[in-house]
């Protein structure tokens, strides 16, 4: 494989991991990478990677084009993006970039309307989902908690985890004081009905499930499911795995099969079920990128990341993957040093 250069797009510190994945590649391939966010103070070390840069925000009027100087100046091979709220728009300028030798690595704009749209995507697959439903009001907010014994809330407009909460009156806790994002949360009613009044954009009620975190990460092609890599999450902060082992669960991959297929997805994509006591397997979310845990199947021998590069960049072969179905991981937190 020859060397090829890769731009991570409204990508933070959580790049080192994915930086990780394309330069310590099986292969010893020469591979670039550059990161690129908004906000100087979010990105890694530009030790952990071949350049960062600090563009305009993603809304700007100018960001493609920015972002399009960024692919000539610097000869990117591939985007990369990294952020759920960017994907709807570089699929919509994809030709541009096409057109100017660039690959951008995001699926279809009829696949993203349904997968980033929490409700369409309930509709989509609520056999196998549990029953949510955006509410405007308080009566609204009161009907559909009446209906489940467990309920968990988070913003129409957010995503990654933010905002996420379950309505819990004995547990909920001061939201100033003690919110750790990415870590479980708990609201009273109160609250609840307090946040839906002053959300224009509604909240999204969902029945709550107790149960085990199980991660399948996928490489897709055109509906097609070609690699695969399979974990429990054992602990999951800031919406990434910091504990996990690897294992196989049947039922979660015949759900990512069947919903694969049938958005007729294209590239990376992360799925997200809650395992019930009981066995029961729930799906919760379906994220069309690369996300932040992707070095941890690649540890264990499915470098989804680079074998999307690859593909991207015409070698369509397929490779035999020798997975180690026995690998754990843990993540520490490092202390970097920089000026």
């Amino acid at each position: 494989m020859k060397e090829f250069s890769v731009l991570l797009t409204c990508s933070s510190f959580h790049a080192i991991g994915i930086v990780d994945t394309l330069k310590n590649n099986p292969e010893n391939c020469r591979v670039s990478v550059y990161v690129a966010n908004c906000n100087e103070e979010d990105l890694p070390p530009s030790s952990c990677c071949d350049g960062t840069f600090v563009v305009p925000k993603l809304t700007a009027p100018n960001y493609i084009n920015h972002i399009l100087f960024l692919c000539k100046e610097y000869s990117i091979d591939i985007i990369m993006p990294t952020s759920s709220l960017e994907l709807v728009l570089m699929a919509k300028n994809k030709d541009l970039f096409n057109k100017h030798g660039v690959i951008v690595s995001v699926s279809s704009l009829e696949s993203l309307s349904i997968a980033n749209n929490k409700i369409k995507l309930w509709k989509h697959f609520k056999d196998v989902m549990p029953s949510q439903q955006v509410v405007f009001n308080v009566k609204e907010a009161r009907d559909f908690i009446g209906r489940f014994e467990s309920v968990c809330c988070k913003p129409a407009d957010l995503y990654g985890g933010k905002g996420f909460a379950v309505i819990d009156d004995e547990n909920s806790i001061n939201t100033s004081l003690f919110h750790a994002y990415g870590k479980k949360h708990y609201i009273s009613h109160e609250q609840l009905y307090e946040i839906v009044e002053k959300s224009p954009n509604g909240i999204i009620l969902q029945e709550y499930h107790k149960g085990a975190d199980y991660m399948v990460s996928v490489l897709a092609e055109n509906g097609r499911v070609l690699y695969l890599c399979r974990y429990w999450g054992d602990v999951v902060e800031f919406g990434a795995v910091v504990k996990g082992r690897i294992a196989d669960l049947p039922k979660a991959y015949e759900i990512a099969e069947m919903v694969v297929q049938r958005l007729g997805i294209d590239g990376n994509v992360g799925f997200d079920f809650i395992v019930k006591d009981d066995g029961t397997v729930l799906l919760l979310d379906v994220n069309l990128r690369i996300n932040a845990t992707l070095q941890f199947p690649a540890k264990a021998g499915c470098n989804l990341s680079y074998l999307r590069c690859k593909r991207l960049l015409g070698d369509t072969s397929m490779y035999k993957l020798n997975i180690n179905r026995n690998l754990k991981m843990v993540k520490y937190f490092d202390s970097k040093y920089y000026e």
